[in-house]
């Protein structure tokens, strides 16, 4: 318990409280609480301060797991927002490891909360075309959709009616166009004076304009 109580570091008091939670001790309750106590919370979002943007995925990772095993997902939900935003355009995050306690997280909590209800419609509009609509049920809950934009695209309303938790993504990509005008490069290779007849020594500087 004393060792516990010197925890500060919030990545290891997140994977201290997810052993506890499936452990059922009663320290569990605490860790995570005293890991909430240093959350950053904002725009309904939450999460943690730490070392890498890999361990950062990890912690609020580690942090759902905790919740959804003490029965207190809810509370879980503004961290759920924060790590959704974290994934990149292929749906995955920073690292493989990262990406798997993720995935972990995000299943565990959606079962828990809403895999016997899931039962909505989600509607997209861009521009003045045609909306696009989606049916999403708990038979279909591993499907997933997709639609692409047209470059002219500038806003996407989203809509949604029923019952039930997605994620939704939004990915973009664009090429820049950098003109050169100069060298950016500079190599400069001397000759070392210790230089023998059987052995060249060469001083070699490299660096970026």
């Amino acid at each position: 318990d004393s060792q516990l109580s010197s925890l500060n570091d919030s990545f290891a008091l997140a994977i201290a409280s997810y052993a506890l939670a499936l452990g059922r001790y009663v320290n569990g309750t605490r860790l995570i609480d005293g890991l909430t106590s240093k959350a950053i919370v904002r725009n309904d979002m939450m999460y943690w301060e730490v070392d890498s943007a890999a361990t950062q995925v990890e912690t609020a990772a580690y942090a759902i797991l905790t919740y959804v095993h003490l029965k207190r997902s809810q509370e879980a939900l503004p961290i759920v927002r924060w790590l959704i935003t974290r994934q990149n355009s292929n749906g995955g995050f920073i690292s493989s490891h990262d990406t798997v306690i993720a995935f972990q997280a995000l299943s565990e909590i959606a079962v828990d909360l809403y895999s016997h209800n899931l039962n909505f419609d989600i509607k997209l509009k861009f521009n003045k075309g045609q909306p696009v609509n989606f049916h999403v049920a708990r038979e279909s809950r591993i499907q997933v959709h997709s639609v692409k934009l047209f470059p002219n695209v500038r806003e996407v309303t989203v809509s949604a009616n029923g019952t039930g938790i997605g994620s939704l993504q939004v990915s973009w990509r664009y090429n820049k166009n950098i003109k050169i005008t100069d060298n950016q490069f500079e190599l400069d290779i001397n000759v070392d004076r210790s230089t023998q007849s059987s052995i060249l020594r060469l001083r070699i500087c490299a660096k970026f304009k």
